[in-house]
């Protein structure tokens, strides 16, 4: 079994690599400079979601754990596919979203209880904490912490299966990415 801090390192080497060098770096954490820019009309003017999209892991949180609507704009000529990813850059190790094998003429992703999507395939959230699992979403728990949605805008349709990690997820769009695109939220 990989200790915490190898794994962190692992994943972050894994992603760094994945995608070319023109991806952009974001911008305002809502677009990148190429134009492709992820947002949500369900978060208010300082960033935040709802109560509604909280997680549900008691005690910390008592949400009712629905993803939030994600839209996206700009995607780079040639997107054959799609990915969505939620991740917590304070604890990497940890998954909150990971969908696969969304179309290329999608643009959104509907806000849904637990994350269910009708248009993708989701993945395996909660790896290192004993949450979650194969297929699940994940909400936001952690009063003011910093979360990060990001689509993928790929060169090939990618679809992993419910057991997919993000570890596994980084292997399948080495070499794939086009763009990415980032939102930071956070949870009162």
């Amino acid at each position: 079994m990989m200790r915490p801090t190898l794994l962190v390192a692992v994943l972050i080497l894994g992603l760094s690599g994945c995608a070319p060098s023109e991806v952009s770096e974001p911008v305002d954490g809502t677009g990148a400079e190429s134009g492709f820019v992820l947002s949500s009309p369900d978060l208010d003017d300082e960033g935040y979601l709802p109560e509604w999209a909280v997680g549900s892991a008691e005690p910390f949180c008592s949400g009712e754990n629905r993803s939030p609507q994600l839209e996206w704009t700009g995607a780079p000529v040639g997107t054959a596919g799609f990915a969505v990813t939620m991740t917590d850059p304070n604890y990497a190790v940890y998954t909150h979203w990971l969908v696969t094998g969304i179309s290329a003429n999608e643009t959104s992703l509907a806000s849904t209880p637990d994350g269910l999507v009708e248009n993708g395939v989701l993945g395996t959230s909660g790896e290192g904490a004993g949450t979650g699992g194969p297929g699940v979403y994940v909400g936001p728990c952690v009063v003011d912490n910093g979360y990060l949605y990001t689509v993928y805008a790929l060169d090939e349709p990618i679809v992993g299966e419910s057991t997919t990690t993000l570890i596994d997820f980084s292997g399948l769009i080495t070499d794939h990415v086009l763009a990415t695109a980032e939102l930071e939220i956070k949870r009162r």
